[in-house]
């Protein structure tokens, strides 16, 4: 966080997770990378008794609203829906920080992604949020969101992850993994965004998983030792298959890419957003493949991360 004349900036990356989808909730060990792309906070203190809020995506507006400081009421919006969560994020940040907007202020967001790519619209906001109010983001995540909080940990990363819940408590390894084959995997996105908070919300948690945890914990070791691109498709194709049958839906690549010369891989909560590519086809093939079937936004390795 940067504070210069009292003008508050704060930045965050996105994510996307590579393994341990659902199980991650779970204490499973979870790959994830942070995206070169993530979401920017500007503060400007003002005399009004009001937060003014615009949050724009690729310097377009989107969404704005005017909240009372008093009780952080929403005054006006174009989307309560948004609104209302965004209030309920700073009541947690000022539950944490009462000397957290004592005075109104102007505040500008600006998120460098398509906001229906799932890369973390939710997680760079919160991350930024309690780099302003001085809190922790993990705790805000768990009061409004309830997820993981792995998207936390990449959004404060510039590194790829190894995530994990013990306890309760984050444990975040920062990790030196580039796949020596990343010139062999794409990103493709499904043409709809997949609802996190749902998606947690049809996973049993109450279940015992230590099975398939321990699977998947093995999966994601052997992924940072991997070399040769075969044999991290079948390290994909082990950990679809667990999920798969853990959430009783079959895998993205059998229900619609049964034909496509590679593996498939869902990233997160299954049904939406984005999905990898492994493939020995050349990216120009696997564009063609996908755009032939409608899916236009196709990306390489280097597209979505730093190197």
């Amino acid at each position: 966080m940067k504070n210069r004349q009292q003008i508050v900036y704060a930045r965050s990356n996105g994510k996307l997770l590579l393994t341990g989808e659902y199980l991650v909730l779970k204490g499973a060990k979870a790959i994830a990378f942070p995206t070169k792309h993530g979401q920017e906070l500007f503060v400007e203190p003002s005399d009004k008794k009001t937060i003014k809020w615009n949050s724009r995506i690729k310097n377009e507006d989107w969404f704005s609203a005017k909240i009372r400081i008093k009780k952080l009421r929403i005054e006006t919006t174009t989307d309560t829906e948004i609104a209302t969560r965004l209030v309920e994020i700073l009541k947690e940040a000022k539950h944490q920080n009462p000397d957290f907007l004592k005075s109104g202020c102007k505040v500008r967001t600006n998120i460098e992604f398509d906001k229906n790519w799932g890369l973390g619209t939710s997680s760079t906001l919160i991350a930024n949020i309690a780099t302003w109010a001085n809190c922790d983001p993990y705790e805000i995540n768990r009061k409004v969101f309830k997820g993981s909080g792995y998207d936390i940990a990449c959004a404060e990363s510039e590194r790829p992850i190894m995530y994990q819940l013990n306890d309760g408590n984050e444990i975040v390894k920062k990790l030196d993994f580039h796949p020596l084959f990343a010139n062999k995997l794409s990103f493709v996105w499904l043409n709809k965004k997949k609802n996190t908070r749902e998606a947690i919300g049809n996973f049993d948690q109450t279940k015992n998983y230590n099975l398939e945890v321990n699977q998947v914990n093995e999966i994601s070791e052997n992924i940072l030792k991997c070399t040769t691109l075969i044999d991290f498709q079948k390290l994909l194709t082990q950990h679809e298959t667990i999920i798969s049958k853990l959430i009783n839906r079959p895998r993205i690549q059998e229900e619609f890419f049964s034909d496509f010369e590679g593996v498939i891989k869902s990233l997160g909560a299954w049904g939406g957003d984005f999905v990898m590519v492994a493939s020995y086809l050349s990216f120009e093939e696997v564009e063609k493949y996908f755009n032939q079937k409608g899916f236009h936004t196709v990306l390489t390795f280097n597209n979505l991360f730093n190197e």
